[in-house]
């Protein structure tokens, strides 16, 4: 669940464009979680999807950002809320492979596009015994993408 809005700065982005993307980004993951909780047996393990940019914003996507660390931070309180019988963790991805993607961002920035196959392990593992001990967590899973040229993956 999620969206991904048009960039713009903050003074010339509607206030209304934040409250959606709380909307999609946040309140929808409260509004699926909280019917559920009651329903987990010991063991259970929740698992979210954030973005990198909830702990590294860019100029422009300000709304985004700000949805996503709220997702992050309130993540964080579920897991202290439901220890030790429920595990939460979420997990940061930046630019997932995808036919658009590697449209949209051609073949100079396909080697820095996240496999959707590796994201998936991750989650796997995440709902492991042997991950037992692990809540409360963000685990990024990046691949080669750095911050250090943001313009190459436009």
């Amino acid at each position: 669940i999620g969206q991904f809005p048009p960039p713009g700065f903050f003074k010339d982005t509607p206030i209304s464009q934040y409250s959606n993307q709380f909307k999609l980004n946040f309140l929808s993951a409260l509004n699926i979680t909280q019917p559920l909780l009651s329903r987990l047996t010991p063991g259970a393990s929740l698992i979210y999807m954030t973005s990198f940019l909830a702990f590294e914003p860019i100029q422009g996507m300000g709304a985004y950002s700000a949805s996503k660390a709220a997702l992050v931070a309130w993540i964080k309180t579920l897991a202290r809320e439901t220890r030790p019988h429920v595990r939460v963790n979420v997990v940061s991805t930046t630019k997932l492979d995808s036919p658009e993607a590697r449209s949209r961002f051609g073949d100079k920035a396909t080697e820095r596009l996240i496999s959707p196959e590796d994201v998936a392990h991750v989650i796997v593992l995440l709902t492991t015994p042997k991950t037992r001990s692990i809540s409360g967590a963000v685990i990024p899973v990046y691949g080669n993408f750095t911050l250090e040229d943001p313009s190459s993956m436009r």
